[in-house]
């Protein structure tokens, strides 16, 4: 009996265990470049080559999107490795399909390696519906591929490497979708009066590698 009971409370531990976990799952070398575990669920990909990047994918298949913030290229046209611009227009990227698979693999295969993870908590519409509002509300069109698959808009906030670039893209649209994946405390202490209070706020981060290490301690 007393085996059967250790059994029970080992089942129980492993079953809150995966419950606390579902949230949010990390996958290392992006094998899950083209599916979506769940049917609904949003991915967050970091890669940390040079300067590194973060982008925004939703769906699977043909019907993947992909959202990636960057600066727009400069007239001197496609910038040098490891170059990127301090201030300039902000440029959003949505590829669909193909281009949004093609992008997806060719980021995953950086030097730095490409981490993906998979938001459980906000809906793949939920955050598609807040980037549209966001893109009719903070950005023109600028050009259009012929098939649709590749949209360039030209954002109304400037590309700033330090204040609004990629990763806090990224930040701002899970956090606008209800997501709590960057949900955090902090103490506050108020000497006057001999109190200490912890306030509740979301994380807003600027570099691709500490976002990474944020998402794969979740």
């Amino acid at each position: 009996m007393k085996v059967q009971w250790d059994g029970l409370l080992l089942w129980i531990r492993w079953r809150k265990s995966i419950t606390r976990h579902l949230r949010m799952f990390i996958v290392l070398n992006n094998p899950l470049l083209y599916t979506d575990p769940r049917g609904d669920t949003v991915r967050i990909y970091t890669e940390t080559e040079d300067w590194g990047h973060t982008w925004i994918s939703v769906g699977e298949g043909d019907d993947m999107v992909v959202y990636s913030f960057n600066p727009a290229t400069t007239k001197k046209g496609k910038r040098d490795k490891g170059e990127i611009e301090m201030l300039a227009d902000g440029s959003l990227f949505v590829m669909r399909g193909d281009e949004a698979k093609a992008y997806n693999y060719r980021k995953s295969k950086s030097k730095g390696g490409g981490h993906v993870a998979i938001i459980t908590d906000i809906t793949d519409e939920k955050m598609t519906g807040v980037i549209t509002d966001f893109i009719s509300n903070n950005a023109q069109l600028i050009r259009e591929s012929e098939d649709g698959q590749s949209v360039t808009y030209r954002t109304d906030d400037l590309y700033n490497v330090a204040t609004n670039n990629c990763t806090t893209f990224a930040s701002d649209m899970l956090n606008m979708a209800g997501s709590n994946i960057l949900k955090n405390t902090k103490t506050i202490i108020d000497r006057k009066h001999g109190e200490i209070y912890t306030v509740p706020f979301k994380e807003r981060f600027i570099l691709p590698s500490l976002f990474q290490n944020w998402l794969k301690k979740r």
